[in-house]
């Protein structure tokens, strides 16, 4: 909804459900990283996805000049694609982003009672645990 403020809030939480439900049939091929640990921890993602899919990726030394590196390596191909730098839509953390979730975030806790939400939450849960073994 931050990237594509064109899509409605009911079109984003029924496109999230059914993406989620439909990979949730696929656990054995996938590792989940969820977002606080890719950006504070990448290294551990790429240990769980060796340990499960049997790969030999490098983990990430996540050190402030590598992370420096990777954010300035996604500028640039953002860069690349569309002439400029949106700090809307560039898939890294930034401030600009943050103030947007929350407003998305107050739009999605006023529709909390049951319906999408719930169920949205719901598929999050379930496939955090399988994945992590933690709620998050």
């Amino acid at each position: 909804m931050i990237r594509h403020p064109h899509f409605s809030t009911t079109w984003a939480l029924k496109s999230h459900i059914s993406f989620y439900e439909t990979i949730a049939n696929y656990r054995h091929a996938y590792v989940i990283g969820p977002f606080d640990e890719v950006i504070e921890d990448y290294g551990a993602v790429i240990e769980r996805v060796n340990a499960k899919l049997s790969t030999r990726f490098s983990p990430l030394d996540h050190t402030e000049d590598n992370v420096g590196e990777i954010f300035a390596r996604i500028e640039s191909l953002n860069r690349a694609k569309g002439g400029g730098l949106v700090e809307e839509q560039i898939a890294r953390p930034s401030a600009a982003r943050e103030e947007l979730k929350s407003r998305v975030m107050d739009e999605l806790e006023a529709r909390r009672p049951g319906g999408p939400i719930a169920k949205g939450e719901a598929i999050h849960s379930d496939l955090t645990v399988r994945q992590t073994g933690e709620r998050g």
